[in-house]
């Protein structure tokens, strides 16, 4: 196959917004579409080394998984050795524990379908796993451990058949794309069904050129540039995906494949030396880069800025020439590259992915080694610190608004209803009236609403149905109750995080949000209050945008002051809520967890050396009975 220099400058084009996006640079919110474009022209090189070596009789299985192998493994073992040790000091027990399974999976290529049964509302941040994004990677060696076979036998019998077959697969893999595959589309962000279609649009790209050899055509290469550009620079964390949106990035790089030319036009910019440069070892910087920004977070006690991310980035690209002219080219090249015998590569191979599962295994059955003290402090002690706060139990994270476990007594007075901050709420009331008639009614992400549902991305309008139905419950417990009631409501209310949908299916555009949602908590406490019940909203407590527990946590670790994670009021991340809430207290009784956290300019995240968060916004077991006994006695002020 001909050398295509433009195709290494559309990889740069593809691992830099990857970089940029990990970094956190607001502008490339859409640089995941990075790996997207990868996988088309992953699916394009390899379908057309194999298509060419089967025309000209020198296919054979042996030599393909030889090249995969030293294309593949020599960076990604260097990269997972160094990952070990830094992880071994920074990562509290569930985090190392995690970590300890992604090299097991990694080392048997199936690390996608390990963190897709990582997905869990309560779950380690993705971006402090060092190997997150070998997803990817395990999606491509398991397309690969199939395409082969199936190419060999197809290509030889008919050529137009195979196209017409790899299309129709990968046809039925957008169909996948779009309904999904497991019932949970969070979790089909990493499935391998929702994403070899890509892989396969590529291999798709290859066969129609060696069938038909296209022309270069500046304006469809042009038009390709500009699918990509619109996806790095539209998308957001509010985009579904995968879905019909993938299409955009995926058919832009199918288009710069088939038409791109380094002679001229778009072509000849792909083909600068820079770019291309950067495209050569695309492949190590994106292994490296997320190990960079996953252990200078769980290092720095706040988020990193953007000097230092820029730098991070910056150094990303050049562990990742080194690695590429001193890891990658020596086991590829001949005649001089190492370990030239295929069974002494393959017996090396197995014998260090051997050494990997095992101590990954080890690791992770070990529960991360939570008997490990740092400075003195005992870090799976430490860790308990910051367990889920479900409340009364974990029970009462269910839509199952009947259980024994989430109720203080039958005879209630009290009623707790909401999402997980509602959840984190009932420890303080109790805290301030052990003896309280509580029943709890929460759900994770399934705010106290009626008319209204706020949904991730990755959840579909009808997913709303889940939390509708639940709400409808709670209601209608509160109506048949034959006596007056005292409400306590409370939500994320995640205006800046997640999509706001109406029960009509539509999508309420984010100019008219925030009013949307006063209207329905006006609706849904006025119903309240005409059935004779007295209701309270508690807000959110404030955010600074990044993970407060964790930074609490590692100013523990590190013998850090607790005050350095306090941040200014000015910092607030999640206003919106408090936007909302301005326009509502002379209509509702509100309590605002951020005049109690903020003096003057300043939030607290900790008072004496009591953590009151324990992620980004949820308060801590510790610091829900703080908040309850001390700060306010919001219990004391609601059920006096």
């Amino acid at each position: 196959m001909k050398y295509r220099p433009e195709i290494d400058g559309l990889r740069a084009i593809s691992v830099i917004p990857v970089i940029f996006f990990h970094a956190g640079f607001s502008s490339f919110e859409g640089g995941f579409v990075g790996v997207d474009v990868f996988f088309v022209i992953s699916g394009f090189l390899i379908t057309k080394l194999i298509t060419t070596d089967i025309d000209a009789n020198r296919f054979t299985f042996g030599d393909f998984y030889e090249r995969r192998a030293r294309r593949i493994l020599p960076a990604i073992i260097f990269v997972t050795s160094t990952c070990l040790p830094l992880a071994w000091f920074l990562m509290l027990p569930g985090q190392l524990q995690v970590f300890f399974g992604s090299v097991f999976a990694n080392s048997i290529f199936l690390s996608n379908f390990f963190f897709l049964t990582q997905i869990e509302y309560f779950q380690p941040d993705a971006h402090l796993q060092p190997l997150m994004h070998t997803w990817s990677l395990s999606i491509e060696e398991q397309y690969y451990l199939l395409f082969p076979a199936l190419i060999s036998v197809i290509w030889k019998r008919s050529k137009w058949s195979s196209l017409v077959l790899i299309s129709a697969l990968t046809s039925v893999g957008i169909y996948f794309a779009y309904n999904g595959i497991t019932g949970d589309p969070a979790k089909n962000y990493f499935h391998s069904l929702s994403r070899f279609w890509e892989i396969g649009m590529g291999s798709c790209a290859a066969l129609f050129s060696t069938l038909k050899d296209p022309r270069p055509n500046k304006v469809f290469t042009t038009m390709g540039l500009v699918c990509i550009f619109f996806s790095i620079f539209y998308f957001d964390k509010l985009t579904p995906y995968p879905s019909l949106y993938t299409l955009i990035p995926c058919i832009g790089a199918t288009l710069v494949l088939l038409f791109g030319s380094a002679s001229s036009g778009p072509g000849r910019v792909l083909s600068l030396p820079p770019l291309v440069g950067m495209g050569l070892i695309s492949y190590s910087a994106y292994l490296w880069h997320q190990p960079l920004f996953a252990f200078a977070r769980l290092s720095s006690l706040n988020d990193l800025g953007p000097i230092t991310s820029m730098v991070l980035s910056l150094l990303s690209i050049v562990l990742a020439y080194f690695t590429w002219r001193y890891v990658e080219n020596p086991f590829r090249r001949k005649p001089k590259r190492l370990i030239q015998k295929r069974s002494k590569l393959i017996f090396c191979a197995l014998g260090i992915s051997s050494i990997f599962a095992v101590s990954g295994l080890f690791g992770y059955f070990l529960e991360g080694f939570p008997e490990r003290i740092q400075n003195g402090t005992a870090l799976g002690t430490l860790e308990t610190r910051l367990s889920p706060n479900y409340g009364l139990s974990s029970e009462c994270a269910a839509i199952d608004v009947k259980s024994d476990a989430c109720q203080t007594s039958s005879s209630f007075e009290v009623v707790v209803w909401g999402d997980s901050y509602a959840m984190h709420l009932v420890n303080g009331i109790l805290a301030q009236y052990p003896d309280a008639k509580l029943i709890q009614r929460t759900l994770p992400g399934c705010a106290p609403l009626k008319n209204l549902a706020f949904l991730t991305s990755q959840l579909p309008v009808e997913y709303a149905q889940t939390c509708n139905d639940f709400n409808s419950l709670v209601i209608q417990e509160l109506e048949d109750a034959q006596r007056s009631l005292k409400v306590i409501i409370s939500s994320e209310f995640a205006l800046d995080e997640k999509v706001l949908w109406n029960t009509y299916g539509r999508r309420i555009p984010p100019e008219k949000r925030i009013e949307a949602l006063k209207v329905e908590i006006r609706t849904i406490i006025g119903q309240l209050t005409a059935l004779g019940h007295t209701v309270s909203l508690v807000s959110p407590p404030p955010e600074a945008g990044y993970d407060l527990g964790q930074c609490l946590s590692k100013a523990k670790r590190y013998r850090q002051p607790l005050a350095a994670c306090d941040f200014r009021r000015d910092k607030i991340t999640n206003t919106s809520i408090f936007d909302v809430l301005d326009g509502l207290e002379k209509d509702v009784n509100i309590i605002r967890l951020d005049d109690e956290f903020c003096e003057q300019d300043v939030c607290k995240v900790s008072y004496d050396d009591v953590f009151l968060y324990r992620d980004k916004g949820h308060l801590s077991l510790e610091g829900s009975t703080y908040l309850g006994k001390v700060l306010l006695g919001f219990a004391k002020a609601e059920l006096d």
